[in-house]
């Protein structure tokens, strides 16, 4: 928050990363956390999108082989609250960082359409 100059309080938000979402407050560290505890994924991050007038938990994460997000969701459903269990998953090549090495969720890339979820069958030929 500061001042401004006609006296009035600007409240400028939150400098940690917690998300109320729901009216629950989400911490994305510990779902990272559970995320990362999975073998094949190296690094993860989670950010909240708007979706519509919704708002959604999306999970970024690194990994060393392709996977299933519905599957993925449903280890986490087992660990994890089900607020806090992200509607999106998108394996990204890497995490975008700053120049000092940190995570810059500014810069995660806005979510596509989840396939599985949404039933879209992928082509089965090169041709389809």
């Amino acid at each position: 928050a500061r001042w401004r100059s006609d006296g009035q309080l600007e409240l400028l938000g939150r400098l940690d990363t917690q998300i109320k979402l729901r009216g629950f407050r989400v911490e994305p560290a510990e779902i990272e956390a559970a995320l990362v505890r999975e073998d094949a994924i190296a690094q993860a991050a989670v950010a909240a999108h708007r979706r519509g007038t919704d708002t959604e938990l999306v999970a970024y994460v690194v990994a060393d082989r392709p996977l299933a997000p519905g599957a993925l969701r449903a280890r986490l459903r087992e660990r994890l609250p089900g607020y806090m269990v992200p509607a999106r998953i998108v394996q990204v090549e890497r995490l975008p960082v700053t120049a000092n090495g940190k995570l810059d969720r500014a810069r995660l890339p806005a979510p596509g359409v989840d396939e599985a979820a949404a039933g879209v069958r992928p082509a089965s030929t090169p041709l389809e």
